[in-house]
């Protein structure tokens, strides 16, 4: 039960910071793309990849401490079902250019994050 509510209270703050994070970015980004949406998700796949990094080196232990940064804040941060929904409409409106850059972009950018992640957090 501890677990859940530490699951619950990360996923409080993750999603806050998603929808604020989001809407800024996208206060000043062009609407050609669901730029809110890419930054949160590049955001998170860096931090996610940072904090097991630290966790796989033993500078965090307590498993309820993880449980809440990772599966709680990272999991509230990131939209996965967002990202999709947003590529289905280009789908559906036959915008299939924005559709494979923002597929693509969003892959791309979020395999070197997480790779950024891993080396930030080696180095420490």
């Amino acid at each position: 039960m501890k677990y859940i509510l530490f699951v619950g209270i990360g996923s409080f703050f993750g999603g806050v910071t998603r929808y604020l994070l989001s809407r800024f970015v996208d206060s000043f980004m062009p609407a050609i793309l669901p730029f809110g949406t890419f930054v949160v998700n590049i955001v998170g796949c860096f931090l996610v990849t940072f904090l097991y990094e630290l966790f796989s080196k033993g500078l965090v232990t307590d498993e309820g401490t993880r449980i809440m940064l990772t599966v709680g804040f990272c999991g509230g941060l990131t939209t996965f079902s967002t990202f999709v929904h947003q590529n289905y409409l280009l789908f559906k409106d036959d915008d299939f250019w924005r559709l494979l850059i923002y597929a693509t972009v969003s892959f791309i950018f979020g395999m070197i994050a997480s790779h950024l992640g891993h080396l930030c957090a080696k180095n420490i």
